[in-house]
């Protein structure tokens, strides 16, 4: 059965309302032979964790996520990916860019961005040799 609804928590409360049903009309049927998929684990997951943790004691289903991204895994990840996202400049903030260009009726913002950007992307490239340089002379001896 597919389950669609305006909100992903509305989507994932018709899930459980659904499996609730389902478990009370058939009491062969367990939690452990029921497969829920969605194409979007990272968006769905920890939405449906929330419903099925937030329900009470007597209507609580047992659960086991798979396939959520290392990410939302592993806090220590989690942090290592940030930092590696902010080495690589792919953090890059177009909203808060935005929101600093209210603050003047200048561009001032936009300026120093698009005048800074470049050096970024300079030392983006330089310090990638640079470790690959001391990595291939470490290795070599």
């Amino acid at each position: 059965r597919f389950v669609e609804a305006p909100t992903p928590v509305r989507e994932a409360e018709s899930l459980v309302d659904y499996l609730t049903d389902l478990f009370a009309r058939d009491e062969t049927l367990k939690p452990s032979d029921v497969l829920v998929t969605t194409p979007d684990v990272a968006t769905f997951a920890p939405v449906l964790e929330g419903v099925l943790t937030a329900l009470p004691p007597e209507r609580r289903l047992p659960f086991r996520m798979v396939g959520k991204p290392l990410s939302m895994e592993n806090s220590a990840a989690s942090a290592l990916l940030q930092l590696l996202d902010l080495l690589s400049g792919l953090t890059t903030n177009p909203p808060a860019l935005a929101y600093a260009a209210t603050l003047s009726e200048k561009n001032s913002s936009a300026v120093a961005y698009s005048t800074v950007y470049p050096l970024a992307m300079f030392m983006r490239i330089l310090s990638g040799q640079i470790v690959l340089l001391l990595f291939w002379s470490s290795v070599a001896g």
